[in-house]
């Protein structure tokens, strides 16, 4: 199984696929977007660089939970652990692989 990296994930389980700070009129603006499925994410290779988005994104939505997640990819199916301990809720509806590894959200 072969880790992928880290990425920023919401409670439903979109990842974050659009991150960027934009200068506009008003001041800075959070570009920021989120899909369903890990494809077209935004990924960092260190836990430090995914933990920083994930703290820019929560500064700019605190009313918003995120959680960073490593990813993996085995035979063909993507599969996730929670970086931080704190499970994700969208975890608890998908089958748990290896002891702390779950697949892609449906």
């Amino acid at each position: 199984m072969k880790s992928l990296g880290f990425t920023v994930a919401t409670s439903e389980g979109h990842f974050l696929s659009r991150y960027g700070i934009k200068k506009e009129s008003d001041g800075l603006v959070l570009d920021a977007g989120f899909e369903k499925g890990i494809l077209n994410s935004v990924s960092a290779k260190k836990l430090v660089d995914a933990a920083e988005t994930k703290k820019t994104l929560q500064s700019y939505h605190p009313d918003i939970k995120f959680w960073v997640v490593q990813f993996f990819k085995d035979k063909g199916q993507f599969y996730f652990k929670s970086a931080t301990g704190e499970n994700p809720p969208w975890f608890q509806t998908q089958h748990d692989r290896f002891s702390g590894l779950y697949q892609e959200p449906q």
